[in-house]
C-alpha cells in the first residue's frame, strides 16, 4: 500500500508541476498578447494618423482649386455680361407693355 500511495503522492506533485508550468506559460502569454496589441495599436494610430493628414491635405489643395476654378468661371461670367450689348430702350418699353398693358 505505502508504494500505491508514493506513487499517487508522485502523481500528484507531477500534476501539481504541470499545472505551475501552464500558469506560467499563461501569464507570460497574456504579456506577449498584451505587448503585441499595444504594438499594433500604436502602429495603427500612426498610419491613421499619416493617412488621415495626407487626406486632410489633398482635401485641402482639391478645395483651393476648385475655389479658384469658380472664381475664375465666375469672372469670366461677370465679363460676359458686362460686355453684352444692353437694349434698355426696348427693356423699359417691354417693361411698360407688360406692367400698363
Amino acid at each position: 500500500m505505502t508504494e500505491e500511495m508514493n506513487a499517487i503522492q508522485h502523481l500528484l506533485e507531477v500534476e501539481a508541476d504541470a499545472s505551475q508550468l501552464v500558469n506560467e506559460a499563461q501569464k507570460k502569454a497574456d504579456v506577449i498578447i498584451s505587448e503585441a496589441r499595444a504594438k499594433a495599436e500604436s502602429e495603427f494610430k500612426t498610419t491613421y494618423a499619416k493617412f488621415a493628414e495626407k487626406l486632410e491635405a489633398n482635401e485641402s489643395a482639391r478645395r483651393e482649386a476648385i475655389d479658384d476654378e469658380q472664381k475664375s468661371v465666375f469672372s469670366e461670367y461677370v465679363q460676359s455680361l458686362d460686355s453684352t450689348p444692353k437694349d434698355k430702350e426696348s427693356f423699359n418699353t417691354l417693361l411698360q407693355k407688360l406692367l400698363f398693358a
